[in-house]
């Protein structure tokens, strides 16, 4: 396989050396000449960076009381509602007592956004409402409480005429045993 030998490189020659010097480069002529040196005006006296004299503040104003935040804008009330915690559950009563329907079932979809005895007392109102959509949106959140009074509503939904209504009851009170 490797019957020939390998010849050795051939020795490192210097190049040959240059007959004739490079003369040096002439000096580099500017391209544009400098503009003469225009005298500097003196500079002006710098000023202390305080004055030497303290300065006199004027005394604070005295006021006799701090503002009060403006009065929150009265709650609204219908004849036989019920009296609750937070403003906002007392605005969705209103739009659920409201005669026009989008307006209740904008009310119905804000439920699940308040909290507490305040909830309960709209899904009092909500799972005795004659829209259907309503209903179905006050099983939703009756089927994530495990309270007594959300399970004696769902078995009152439980005989609802809509069926959607029914089943969804249904379904609930079977995922809470």
């Amino acid at each position: 396989m490797f019957s020939r030998p390998v010849d050795a490189p051939p020795p490192y020659a210097a190049p040959a050396p240059i007959s004739e010097p490079i003369p040096p480069a002439p000096p580099r002529q500017p391209v544009a000449p400098k503009p003469p040196m225009t005298p500097i005006p003196p500079a002006a006296p710098v000023q202390p960076a305080w004055p030497d004299k303290p300065i006199a503040v004027p005394p604070a104003k005295e006021t006799a009381l701090p503002e009060l935040p403006p009065a929150p804008p009265p709650r609204p009330s219908l004849p036989g509602m019920p009296n609750f915690a937070k403003s906002r559950a007392a605005d969705l009563y209103v739009k659920l007592c409201s005669d026009n329907v989008d307006e209740q079932r904008a009310g119905s979809r804000d439920i699940a956004f308040i909290l507490g005895e305040d909830q309960m007392l709209l899904l009092n109102k909500a799972v005795t409402m004659a829209d259907e959509s309503i209903r179905i949106n006050a099983v939703k959140i009756l089927s994530r409480k495990k309270t007594p009074d959300a399970k004696a509503h769902l078995e009152k939904l439980t005989s609802d005429h809509n069926e959607t209504v029914r089943s969804l009851a249904e379904k609930a009170l079977v995922m809470l045993k």
